[in-house]
């Protein structure tokens, strides 16, 4: 789910699908999206505006949580990979 505070960040990685549909078919899967898995889906595609370091920015694929995110502890900076549960 998107915030709707335009301060939160979310730190990513963008790459440039040079085979779009395989690349996100594969990509679906893993995540548990679209046809063949139950809704709600724990994740969902969107395509959106994704703000740049150098401030421009860029339509990308997102997978964004789809469910309640009202139990789970919010990751201040952003970065998932250096968060430390408390």
């Amino acid at each position: 789910m998107l915030s709707d505070n335009s301060s939160d960040k979310v730190c990513g990685h963008i790459f440039k699908l040079h085979n779009e549909s395989k690349v996100l078919s594969v990509l679906d899967d893993y995540e548990g999206f679209g046809t063949g898995y139950d809704e709600p889906y724990l994740f969902r595609r969107d395509l959106i505006a994704v703000s740049l370091k150098q401030g421009s920015q860029v339509e990308s694929w997102v997978y964004l949580h789809n469910l309640s995110v009202k139990k789970l502890q919010r990751i201040p900076n952003g970065n998932y990979l250096n968060f430390k549960k408390s």
